[in-house]
């Protein structure tokens, strides 16, 4: 696995060797969202038999909760052997000691729930084995493989395949580190880039506006609009009505004070649906609000001079690295608009004097 250059290889040799290994039809390694709620599986690579789905779709239509998460978390690898087999019950069915039924949370081999009966009925399988991807603590993702026919892998397969799943997610973990670091490396030279044309020039907006390009390098946005001392620039994709909406209520308007990195919870704009409350967070200048299945607004501050908006659709929220590189660019739109203010005010002073 070490040869694996990005993640999408590495997936494809880990559901190839799985197949080979466990015995099952098909081997598919998918991909969890952060732990936000219901998380929809997204398929990386798969192998074996039969119709096979499409990397980067939604897997079977399937959510992964918080109690799921939690339960694969936990065991890392689970075995159902035959779905529609009665289940056997534990004798006796209370602990002779403390008269409490016993604590199955760490049981391997054991009954499906409902729904995870009624996915493998519509898939056509009988047997089912996941194995959790586990990179820094927390769930990446889940190594699913599932049969037509009743099977029951000995006690070492199973060892085996969880020891294929944990090299996986270290390499895994070294992969994401080295996109991560090139990713940084990148933003580093376009903020380098970025700054020094804002020292070469008077007007931030005009500016920011001929480097549009940058911007969708930081970024990638849908759309963005920058307003500097009365200048207004945008560019991208109008945004939608819901989106505007959040975008006016909660990012335009002025937000109440709130301590560093803390989720202050806004009532919800009168035009989008009752359940979507935005969720508004402030740092280092910038505030970034999030509306579930909306979209999200980053407004990065200029102070005394204004703001530069970037907007992305619902599918796409903000990274942890999206939001160190806006501070960067607050720093720098901050640095260059002083510069620019102190120069003004000495020219006043000096046509007074």
């Amino acid at each position: 696995y070490r040869a694996a250059t990005d993640i999408q290889g590495l997936a494809a040799a880990v559901a190839a060797d799985m197949l080979r290994l466990s015995g099952f039809d098909r081997a598919v390694v998918l991909r969890l969202g952060p732990p936000r709620g219901q998380t929809a599986p997204i398929v990386v690579a798969a192998a074996g038999t039969g119709p096979l789905p499409a990397p980067g779709a939604p897997f079977m239509g399937a959510v992964i909760g918080a109690e799921a998460r939690a339960a694969l978390e936990l065991n890392r690898v689970r075995l159902i052997a035959d779905a529609p087999a009665a289940p056997v019950g534990i004798e006796p069915p209370l602990n002779p000691l403390t008269g409490l039924s016993p604590d199955t949370g760490r049981t391997g081999l054991r009954a499906p729930l409902e729904k995870v009966t009624r996915a493998l009925e519509t898939e056509g399988a009988r047997a089912l084995m996941t194995i959790s991807l586990m990179t820094a603590g927390r769930l990446w993702g889940v190594i699913w493989c599932d049969g037509t026919r009743p099977l029951r892998p000995a006690p070492a397969l199973r060892a085996i395949c969880e020891a294929v799943g944990e090299n996986a997610a270290a390499q895994i973990a070294a992969l994401e580190e080295r996109e991560q670091a090139a990713r940084r490396m990148g933003a580093t030279r376009t903020l380098a880039r970025l700054a020094a044309a804002l020292r070469d020039g008077d007007d931030i907006a005009g500016i920011l506006a001929d480097h549009a390009a940058d911007l969708g390098e930081l970024f990638s946005p849908d759309g963005w609009q920058v307003t500097v001392d009365g200048v207004l620039r945008s560019g991208g994709i109008p945004l939608s009505r819901g989106l505007g909406d959040v975008y006016k209520r909660q990012v335009l308007e002025e937000v109440p004070p709130a301590p560093r990195l803390q989720a202050q919870p806004p009532a919800p704009p009168p035009a989008l649906p009752p359940a979507v409350i935005p969720a508004v967070v402030q740092a280092d200048g910038i505030v970034h609000v999030t509306a579930p299945g909306v979209g999200a607004v980053l407004r990065i501050d200029v102070p005394l001079g204004g703001h530069l908006l970037i907007a992305r659709g619902a599918a796409r929220p903000w990274s942890p690295a999206d939001l160190e590189t806006a501070v960067d660019l607050h720093r720098i739109l901050a640095d260059r608009h002083a510069e620019l203010y102190r120069a003004r005010t000495e020219r006043q002073l000096h046509r007074l004097a």
